[in-house]
């Protein structure tokens, strides 16, 4: 009895303690990404107005460079370590033309698409307030978003709902953080 009970003891420190050395040794670390982009002039004529309700606009995905194989070496891993990654942060923020709001806004998607992968919805904003100029979405937590990072470039591309016409000589600023984990041990 007594050899069976340390057997047992035996077998749940070694279980235990494998869990934690691989708790420890995952890395984690976040890649940021940060680009300004000129919004194109809506497709919305202003003499006409909106439609009552507003209406649901795609602007044109853009590019974005990954150039995860970089910050991967820093981290002294490789791509086929990565477990998993996940959208942190994302927002958006005007800054041109100053002292302009998102008040046009009434709700806002972002999808993320890569080659050979489909277009996914990351983020959103369905309740946009009024009289901000920096967005912060809401995160999509359960989408793992490693056979797009992993990839050299990335598009993301914004959906809104909008109550006015939005002006056509918008520059925005856009920052993504996606958080990396990855296994040294796999």
């Amino acid at each position: 009895m007594k050899k069976t009970l340390s057997l047992l003891t035996l077998i749940v420190l070694l279980f235990t303690n494998c869990r934690k050395i691989k708790e420890e040794t995952l890395l984690n670390f976040d890649v940021a990404f940060e680009e300004t982009v000129a919004v194109p002039p809506p497709g919305v004529q202003s003499e006409g107005g909106l439609p009552a309700g507003g209406a649901s606009l795609d602007f044109p995905s853009y590019a974005i460079a990954t150039n995860i194989k970089q910050k991967l070496d820093q981290y002294n891993t490789k791509s086929e370590k990565v477990t998993d990654v996940k959208l942190l942060l994302h927002s958006i923020q005007i800054l041109r033309p100053q002292y302009h709001y998102f008040d046009y806004l009434d709700s806002v998607e972002l999808y993320i698409s890569a080659p050979n992968q489909p277009e996914k919805l990351i983020a959103y904003r369905y309740d946009v307030p009024k009289g901000i100029f920096t967005l912060d979405f809401k995160t999509v937590q359960d989408v793992n978003l490693k056979q797009y990072l992993l990839q050299d470039t990335i598009y993301l591309r914004m959906r809104a709902h909008v109550n006015a016409v939005p002006p056509g000589d918008e520059v925005l600023r856009v920052r993504s953080t996606f958080q990396v984990r990855a296994n040294p041990l796999l």
